[in-house]
């Protein structure tokens, strides 16, 4: 096994490398499905795994290093991996790239750097062995190799990890927030332009968690499909948002896309494993189709607008194109090497640009809807103020309307009471042989009856027992003349809203004639009055 080993690392010394400050690229190896057994050279980036493989085996790569004698830390990059990968250095394990059961961990946008002991670097040729594993039915492969001084890597390094995988993190981060204000806006304004646009939104950044997401939260190929189902969907989707941005109405597309989303819902659950990549390769394609239509009735609506609003969608309709074809060209094996996709580039662009136009537009109908409640509030006010000036004049009517009725009662009262006493007064006068004590007592029932008026108009009270209490005042002196006894239980006769004027006359009429009677055909030495209250009635005796 020894003599093996040394020839295999003898051959190894032909392959090709480069070398760049210290740095030395691999781009050649040795592959086998063990450890022992890596015989045949291939070149790298290197593929192994596809759609058809059940169940892949394993890969090792083995390289020969040469390095010289140092004592500073070096390290091993590997730019491209799919799945994951473990590695090796002279027979000593540097580290791995996480879980390599189900759900394997997913390496395959991001670059991986394993550290180097100084006491493990050998003067002349290394060893370097690495291990690639992938799920059932995914890709596998391995790109170039670095290896170098760790102080030479690590700025690249950092670099391509930041352009790879912190760009995806940042674009997912703006996209839920961009679909979380899209959601805001919905609420607000009731507007569907919203919904649609934070739903694809939504689908586009849940299909980018794959490009940064390193531990999947269920099965690899439970989250490779929801994945691809949301990067076929958020096109789609984008369609009904183009619509109503754009002001068309086209229900029977609407109606098309929204049945082509729920197929591919369906079909993202209904695939068998291995036909599912290629189905949803194929997908990519007509979904790109569908996303540049969308942009188009966008850009037949914004060509109308501002030159300012024209460059800025060219420019972002440019790019996206761009970024999709070569996305396209990658899930389609026509770039070589392992996939680097485009979409964290683009999506910024997109987010920026539509929900900039999707903000312009909420900021436009609040304006206009804080205009209209402007002008509604006015036209509240001005209505209001009209109501209150027909109010007053309605007001103002009643009270000519009560004025003029009282009037005309007093007219009558006055007629019927005070003019027939006056008249009778009036007669006696004239009648020679009238004695001048009925002539006076015709004049104070004339008085009485004037007196009686005057009091049932009083404004100021509203108990019934007052106005009475103005009868004794007036009789009590006449009685005590005449030796009769006047004894008063009056109660309190308050709050009768339904005795007007007229009824309070005709209660004090009632009572000075009972009184008169008593006076003309009543041998009486006491007079009792008697006045009670139940309820809204009033009984006198």
């Amino acid at each position: 096994m020894h003599s093996r080993r040394v020839v295999l690392l003898a051959a190894l010394a032909a392959l090709p490398c480069t070398a760049t400050a210290a740095v030395v690229r691999i781009e050649s190896a040795e592959v086998g499905p063990h450890a022992e057994a890596t015989a045949r050279v291939v070149p790298l980036p290197h593929r192994w795994a596809g759609p058809g493989d059940a169940a892949p085996a394993d890969r090792w790569y083995r390289m020969e290093v040469d390095l010289r004698a140092s004592r500073e830390l070096h390290a091993v990059v590997l730019h491209d991996v799919a799945m994951n990968a473990e590695v090796y250095w002279n027979d000593t394990r540097l580290g791995d790239g996480g879980r390599f059961d189900d759900p394997i961990s997913q390496n395959f946008q991001r670059p991986l750097r394993f550290r180097i002991p100084a006491a493990l670097v050998r003067p002349g040729a290394n060893e370097l062995l690495v291990r690639v594993a992938t799920a059932p039915h995914f890709y596998g492969w391995l790109g170039p190799v670095d290896v170098g001084p760790d102080e030479a890597l690590a700025a690249a390094f950092e670099r391509e990890r930041a352009w790879r995988t912190a760009l995806p993190q940042a674009r997912s981060v703006l996209g839920l927030v961009v679909a979380l204000l899209a959601a805001a806006f919905f609420v607000a304004s009731r507007d569907p332009l919203y919904g649609w646009f934070g739903a694809s939104i939504l689908c586009s950044t849940l299909g980018g968690l794959n490009l940064h997401v390193r531990d999947p939260p269920m099965s690899t190929q439970a989250w490779a499909r929801l994945v691809q189902m949301a990067v076929a969907v958020s096109p789609l989707l984008f369609v009904p948002f183009a619509h109503r941005l754009a002001g068309v109405r086209r229900p029977r597309i609407e109606r098309a896309v929204t049945a082509a989303a729920g197929a591919v819902v369906l079909l993202a659950v209904v695939v068998p494993p291995a036909s599912f990549l290629p189905v949803f390769t194929a997908l990519h394609l007509p979904a790109l189709v569908v996303g540049l239509y969308g942009l188009s009735v966008l850009g037949a609506h914004l060509w109308r607008s501002s030159r300012a609003e024209r460059v800025v969608f060219s420019a972002t309709a440019g790019l996206l194109l761009a970024f999709a074809a070569h996305d396209i060209a990658v899930q389609f094996g026509e770039r070589q090497g392992a996939p680097r996709y485009a979409n964290p580039l683009g999506m910024p662009v997109l987010f920026v640009t539509f929900g900039g136009l999707v903000t312009l537009r909420f900021v436009r109908v609040f304006r206009r809807a804080e205009r209209q409640n402007e002008e509604l509030e006015e036209r509240v006010r001005e209505k209001h103020a009209e109501l209150e000036a027909q109010f007053e004049r309605l007001h103002l009517l009643e009270q000519e309307r009560a004025i003029g009725q009282e009037r005309e009662r007093m007219m009558r009262e006055m007629h019927d009471g005070l003019g027939g006493r006056l008249v009778e007064a009036l007669s006696l006068a004239e009648d020679a042989e009238a004695s001048r004590d009925e002539i006076a007592g015709s004049l104070r029932g004339s008085l009485d009856e004037m007196r009686l008026l005057v009091d049932s108009l009083d404004p100021l009270t509203d108990d019934l027992a007052v106005l009475l209490a103005s009868i004794r005042e007036r009789l009590e002196p006449g009685l005590r003349r005449r030796g009769i006894e006047l004894r008063w239980e009056v109660e309190a006769l308050r709050d009768l809203a339904h005795l007007g004027p007229s009824e309070r006359l005709h209660v004090l009429r009632i009572v000075q004639e009972a009184f008169t009677n008593v006076l003309k055909h009543a041998d009486a030495s006491r007079v009792t009055l008697r006045a009670s209250r139940a309820g809204d009635s009033v009984r006198i005796e």
